[in-house]
């Protein structure tokens, strides 16, 4: 038989847990809760690290910052053993689970653009935020899907030109990679921590193949299926007959063990709710906004001032051509594509969206700091270019992100409280729709 309990365990401790002790942690750990789900606030953290590094980078400690990444760690069993780099293991292994939530996010395109913050967009999302309400709330949206459409152009120039070479039985591992993953869908086999192994298949193989393996993660992504199972109807359906099925064994008086079955029916039809896709996508955010991508940061931008020496051959043109790329480039880009699409009759501004606005988009198109430091670590081999182009990458980050506040301020009117609200019912209302 079962026993009694209390008929509200909403505010109950854990049987095993010190209540003091418990609500401590709860008072302690609230705040950081809190923060975590601020949309910039993957953001402000990277921001924190980048500036950790080239403080860190350029202290009297700088040797040390220099040996932690050197360290070498080898994974592996008996003879399939590999000893990298920590800085490799980074870069080149967990970079591969940011891509992961890129091909994510590609794939589902449209459906719900709430989770693309560990891109390079959390920066851009944070100036946006800053502004409040003088932009546009659809301006948010435009900069999140120019910021995936971006990710994909990266991928392309990763694949197509920072690979050394195609290794025919690297190739062919990585195609048995991807037809496990396969067959694993087809068998109904559903996405989550199995899928790691035609992953890591994948990934050997195309480093074998001399394709940067972190593409491995983009190729997985797309194959993660966009729709739902059960989808929210099935779920309430599934999840109606577990609770009737969990309440007759309850007065029947049937042990523990006899109420596991109800209780997966119920754990079923709760993962299978929503999309695999999106349920992949709300795992992995936390653990690459707030994991992966900070310790990138502060493992790619401790750029070492004192040691720039701008007399190499090229390092002035490859500086200047990094900064006028993120900080010019990208505003006048999506400005001329724009104006050209609007004016050919091809598209229209979104309701509301000034010419202003869109000058706010592009500048924030233009804080750049993941994909370009990742392309500049696979174009630079070389110590005194990469620093160059690192610090191009990190000065245009700043400048583009000043111009971004400050058109912010000067171009767009500000929005009234009530027409921003009618749009986001408006907004709320079209994807239902759709």
């Amino acid at each position: 038989m079962l026993a009694d309990r209390p008929s509200d365990t909403r505010q109950s401790f854990p049987p095993e847990s010190w209540r003091p002790a418990r609500r401590a942690a709860m008072t302690f750990l609230r705040p950081f809760e809190g923060f975590l789900q601020i949309e910039a606030a993957s953001g402000i953290l990277l921001l924190i690290a980048a500036a950790f590094a080239l403080a860190w980078a350029n202290s009297p400690w700088a040797a040390s910052y220099d040996q932690l990444w050197h360290t070498t760690i080898a994974i592996g069993i008996g003879e399939w053993t590999m000893a990298k780099s920590l800085h490799f293991w980074i870069n080149e292994l967990l970079m591969t689970f940011f891509f992961l939530l890129v091909g994510l996010e590609i794939k589902r395109g449209t459906v719900g653009w709430g989770v693309p913050m560990a891109t390079d967009i959390a920066f851009a999302v944070g100036v946006l935020t800053l502004l409040g309400r003088r932009v546009h709330p659809t301006v948010r949206v435009l900069l999140l899907a120019f910021a995936i459409i971006d990710d994909i152009g990266a991928i392309l120039v990763i694949a197509l030109f920072y690979s050394s070479g195609f290794a025919v039985d690297g190739l062919m591992i990585a195609g048995g990679g991807l037809l496990m993953a396969w067959l694993f869908l087809t068998l109904g086999v559903r996405p989550g921590a199995v899928f790691t192994f035609p992953l890591f298949i994948m990934w050997a193989g195309l480093y074998r193949a001399g394709i940067h393996p972190t593409i491995a993660g983009v190729v997985l992504g797309l194959l993660i299926p966009v729709r739902a199972w059960y989808g929210s109807h099935g779920f309430l359906r599934a999840a109606q007959d577990a609770l009737d099925d969990f309440r007759a064994r309850v007065e029947a008086g049937q042990s523990h063990h006899e109420l596991l079955e109800p209780l997966d029916a119920i754990a079923e039809a709760r993962r299978e709710a929503v999309a695999p896709a999106v349920r992949g996508e709300a795992v992995l955010h936390p653990w690459v906004a707030y994991g992966i991508m900070p310790l990138f940061a502060l493992a790619n931008a401790g750029v070492h001032l004192q040691g720039l020496d701008f007399q190499v051959p090229s390092a002035t043109p490859v500086l200047l051509g990094v900064v006028a790329g993120l900080v010019l480039g990208k505003p006048i880009g999506v400005l001329l594509v724009s104006w050209l699409s609007v004016r050919s009759g091809l598209c229209a501004l979104p309701r509301g969206v000034t010419w202003g606005g869109m000058m706010v988009m592009g500048a924030a198109g233009g804080i750049g700091f993941t994909m370009a430091i990742f392309i500049a670590e696979l174009a630079f081999p070389g110590p005194e270019l990469l620093a160059v182009a690192k610090l191009g990458v990190l000065a245009a980050t700043a400048t583009a992100g000043a111009i971004a506040l400050l058109s912010g301020w000067i171009l767009p009117r500000a929005i009234p409280m009530d027409e921003v609200e009618d749009l986001t019912a408006d907004a709320v209302e079209e994807s239902a729709l759709a």
